[in-house]
């Protein structure tokens, strides 16, 4: 048994797939019938019952019936056992492997870089305290050297010391080291030696403290010497605050103008003045600002930013249709989107083509010339001159008369046959007659072109007793009905040019053609939307068969040796019972 990696997607080597017959020769094609929906390989999951393969890859052959065989996230997302099996019922003996489906860690630990999730859960059979810190767990210690440990123990274990024989802990050891302070900072003389200098001790000596201080009374403060002040008051800088210089700076202060109050000060800056004076120029421009607020006030009143976003609105739409135009020569080829001719609305039948009634095109009986648009769709006449089409001079057979050229309407190089529409109006050389034109045919095509290339089963499901005779002569044949509304099938079976008529089975997996029937062209039948199709099957096709699982083809083969299929559908073979 294998092991697989839980909802992971894998490719395995499945096989061997050997004859049912002899069980030794290899099977080496096998993957169209492994790829089944239905019948290819089925998955057991866990011991559940048998479904079908989820993946959707198929099977490839590599080497002597052995298969690569996809195994989807969804075929592989249950833990446990993995059953997968084939049975190719008549062709190869049945093929199974067994899968063991484990997590993706566990695959991970033993075939990757992961390691093995192992997570503690009890502790002889009692849960494990939660960790209030994650990753670290819960320890409480019960036990030290065999002896029981209470919280007490451990307080007098932290509070006395680890070694028996002394009783104390390292910390308190040093303590008692120190009880006489040998080895305090400062206590020793080695230590302070090196701080307290005899250099530093002679500046504290009595002899020389008393002369430092005894010298303050008579030292002069910083900037109470002449030295000093001499430096920074000058004789020429008192000077000004000698007593007859500051009145006489006061006193002058209202006889001296401002600067900007006198007209010559202002006039060095302002420049000289337009008017009378500056301030004749100040309230004329107050005046005009005045009309100007007058005016721009009317401007709101009257909404003007709405009225010229109307215009916008209006320029833009005549823009959009003046942008259509050419942007140099003659206006001859506007693109123009009619909606309406005579006041009737226009209908599409796809997109850009006219669904156009055309009842008396060219009427000569009414018209004022030979080549006027007559009653177009019903009633009135209309003197329009057609005389061009995209460019191009209309030509007349006869007065009155479009001589359209369609060369290549229906070309029967495309043909399903031989009556189409062709040249019609002119013959080209070498592409067909003009004579062979069928519309009712036509007609019945273009109606049924749906139904006629439909994959979907149009007779429903045929059930067919295996070893049975289905003959016309012996009214036992097989009648099929088929919905045919327009005859379109029966037209397309029944047509001169279909050789013959044949019916072909096969089951899922099996051989094409593994049986074949055939259809009588003669007695086809239809009426009312409904199309008659009687099959005959010989005993020796049907001898032997069995099971539902079967599919049908009605086939036309074409004169020309063309191959068309017409209907499909499912079918199922009854066994015999009676001998």
């Amino acid at each position: 048994m294998f092991w697989l990696r839980q909802s992971t997607s894998v490719t395995v080597a499945f096989g061997p797939g050997l004859d049912i017959t002899d069980g030794v020769t290899p099977e080496t094609s096998l993957a169209t019938a492994m790829d089944n929906a239905s019948t290819g390989i089925r998955v057991s999951k866990n011991g559940g019952n048998l479904i079908d393969r989820n993946s959707g890859t198929a099977p490839v052959h590599d080497e002597v019936g052995w298969y690569g065989v996809n195994l989807s996230t969804a075929d592989t997302d249950t833990l446990g056992a993995l059953q997968i099996l084939f049975s190719g019922a008549t062709v190869n003996l049945p093929i199974w492997m067994e899968f063991m489906i484990v997590p993706a860690n566990v695959w991970d630990s033993l075939f990757g870089a992961d390691v093995l999730q192992t997570d503690v859960t009890q502790w002889l059979g009692t849960a494990a305290a939660t960790p209030t810190v994650a990753g670290v767990p819960e320890v409480d210690v019960t036990h030290m050297a065999g002896g029981v440990q209470t919280v007490t123990d451990l307080k007098d274990f932290a509070d006395a010391g680890y070694d028996p024989g002394t009783n104390k802990i390292q910390g308190v050891v040093l303590v008692d080291t120190t009880t006489d302070n040998s080895d305090m900072r400062g206590t020793d003389s080695a230590a302070l030696a090196s701080v307290a200098t005899e250099a530093r001790l002679a500046e504290l000596d009595a002899g020389n403290l008393p002369t430092d201080i005894a010298a303050i009374p008579t030292t002069a403060m910083r900037g109470t010497d002449s030295a000093a002040l001499a430096s920074v008051a000058t004789e020429a800088r008192l000077a000004e605050l000698d007593a007859a210089n500051i009145p006489a700076d006061i006193d002058a202060i209202p006889t001296t103008a401002m600067r900007g109050t006198d007209n010559s000060a202002t006039a060095s800056v302002l420049g000289a003045a337009v008017g009378a004076s500056i301030s004749a120029d100040i309230a004329e421009v107050k005046a005009e600002t005045a009309l100007v607020v007058a005016d721009t006030n009317e401007l709101q009143a009257d909404d003007y930013p709405t009225l010229i976003a109307a215009v916008q609105t209006v320029v833009d739409a005549i823009k959009t249709v003046t942008d259509l135009l050419p942007s140099s020569g003659a206006l001859t080829d506007l693109p123009i989107n009619i909606t309406k001719v005579l006041g009737t609305a226009l209908a599409e039948s796809t997109g850009g083509r006219i669904a156009a009634n055309l009842n008396t095109f060219w009427d000569n009986a009414d018209a004022a010339t030979a080549q006027t648009v007559d009653d177009v769709g019903s009633g009135g006449t209309v003197a329009a001159n057609l005389t061009q089409i995209l460019g191009t001079a209309i030509a007349e057979t006869t007065s009155g008369n479009i001589g359209a050229n369609f060369d290549e309407f229906f070309d029967n190089d495309n043909a399903l046959t031989t009556k189409v529409v062709d040249d019609v109006g002119a013959t080209v050389s070498g592409s067909g007659d003009a004579t062979t034109a069928n519309q009712t045919l036509i007609l019945q095509r273009i109606a049924a072109t749906s139904m006629l290339r439909s994959a979907v089963s149009v007779g429903g499901k045929l059930s067919i007793k295996a070893g049975d005779t289905y003959s016309v002569v012996d009214s036992t044949e097989i009648v099929l009905t088929i919905t045919d509304v327009g005859a379109a099938t029966y037209t397309e079976m029944s047509d001169a040019g279909v050789a013959s008529i044949s019916i072909g089975f096969r089951r899922n997996g099996g051989a094409v053609g593994e049986i074949t029937g055939t259809i009588a062209k003669a007695t086809l039948a239809q009426a009312s939307d409904v199309t008659t199709a009687y099959i005959e099957l010989p005993a020796a096709q049907t001898t032997g068969k069995g099971g539902e699982n079967w599919n049908y083809d009605v086939q036309l083969l074409l004169s020309t040796g063309a191959k068309v299929t017409v209907l499909t559908g499912p079918a199922e073979f009854l066994e015999d019972n009676a001998s």
